[in-house]
């Protein structure tokens, strides 16, 4: 797993699958500029990750069928068509992850624009 002087924060959500629909249990790591999701909080290998570097919005999602959704879009890259996240926060976590999610994404784009 992730350095744990880089997690900015960690946590259970429930994630959309991309091809099956189906809501899935994951660990979520934050840290950088990446989301990574595990399968099991022991996992030392992510199921997935989520480069913020293309995220174009986050932001809460009341039409995804769940309460304290998020939706994560993002742009195409190297080819690949963009695609949607929607990941449910568990209690009253929607804030603290929407807060830490886009911060991490007004960081990276800062970045960006100091190298122009």
């Amino acid at each position: 797993m992730t350095n744990k002087q880089e997690i900015e924060r960690c946590g259970h959500m429930t994630k959309l699958g991309e091809y099956n629909k189906k809501w899935r249990r994951r660990w979520f790591v934050l840290s950088g500029s990446t989301l990574k999701y595990y399968r099991y909080r022991e996992d030392s290998e992510p199921k997935g990750v989520i480069e913020l570097d293309n995220c174009v919005s986050v932001r809460e999602c009341a039409d995804a069928n769940k309460p304290n959704t998020i939706q994560i879009d993002m742009s195409e890259k190297e080819g690949k068509e963009g695609r949607v996240y929607y990941l449910c926060c568990e209690g009253n976590d929607l804030n603290e992850w929407l807060g830490a999610i886009a911060r991490a994404v007004v960081r990276i784009a800062q970045k960006k624009e100091e190298r122009i």
